[in-house]
């Protein structure tokens, strides 16, 4: 079960993730809690992957004949 750390990290993951500009002492608590909640570290992970795997489709070329 997360705790109020996980659920404060957690708000800013996609920001981080996605480039944008986070607080300083709050990215360095989000950076820390990373470092050792496994929970936060998988979600973190899984985010990223989403991202990646959402990112590729958007650069591949669309099939021009479906048939």
């Amino acid at each position: 079960m997360t705790d109020r750390f996980c659920r404060k990290s957690r708000l800013h993951f996609s920001d981080r993730l996605d480039g944008l500009k986070v607080p300083f002492w709050r990215g360095l608590v989000v950076r820390l809690h990373l470092a050792v909640c496994p929970q936060c570290i998988r979600y973190n992970r899984s985010l990223a992957a989403t991202r990646d795997a959402l990112r590729s489709l958007r650069d591949s070329d669309p099939d021009p004949d479906p048939r």
